[in-house]
């Protein structure tokens, strides 16, 4: 069982423990985030990874629909409607970066010590470019009026999927290279499934 624990996101977003379940959110409720959203090769070959994983272990729950996929930059919280405030803040930070495009490697899957245990797919190349862009985020952020709070022990990840039984990390004999261009503003409607986006925004 891996020793990993990852309940908070960065920027003060908190990763739900469980996953989220139609009908337990408040109706219009929604997560509002900036984040970095694989693109369709990405997406591919993480396909490709599940139907390999799957044949070596039995996987007890459903994989993430790959519409979800991203990484978690920087979290504003749950807000019970839409705040257009906020999200009008969040896109005028966002148009200030200046930040050249850079690679993730993501090379080791493995479970999260939670209760649902999330099994996620990290990367080890780019961790320090994918932090740069996070502080600078947090700065805009910051200087645009909006309070932030750095988590340095945030690990950037795609979650793949929830289930019962927990996955020891495995280093992937191919891993995954994703080059990030852009990123995103999310807004996550809880118990529906579904995500709005404002952006992208190109780096560059």
């Amino acid at each position: 069982m891996s020793d990993v624990r990852q309940t908070q996101l960065p920027f003060g977003l908190t990763e739900p423990e469980t996953p989220p379940q139609r009908g337990q959110a408040r109706q219009g409720s929604a997560n509002l985030y900036f984040a970095l959203l694989p693109d369709a090769a990405v997406c591919d070959e993480i396909d490709k990874l599940m139907v390999a994983l799957s044949q070596s272990y039995r996987f007890l729950g459903r994989p993430r629909p790959s519409a979800l996929r991203h990484v978690s930059l920087h979290g504003f919280g749950r807000y019970p409607k839409r705040r257009n405030d906020i999200t009008a803040i969040a896109i005028a930070a966002a148009k200030t970066i200046r930040h050249f495009e850079f690679t993730l490697v993501f090379d080791h899957v493995l479970s999260f010590r939670q209760p649902s245990h999330p099994l996620v797919l990290c990367p080890t190349d780019g961790v320090k470019a994918f932090r740069r862009l996070q502080l600078e985020l947090g700065i805009a952020i910051y200087e645009a009026g909006l309070p932030v709070g750095l988590d340095p022990s945030y690990q950037p990840h795609i979650t793949l999927q929830y289930g019962r039984t927990p996955i020891p990390r495995i280093d992937l004999e191919k891993p995954i290279t994703w080059t990030v261009r852009e990123f995103v503003l999310v807004r996550s409607l809880q118990g529906q499934g579904k995500h709005e986006y404002e952006g992208p925004w190109p780096l560059h």
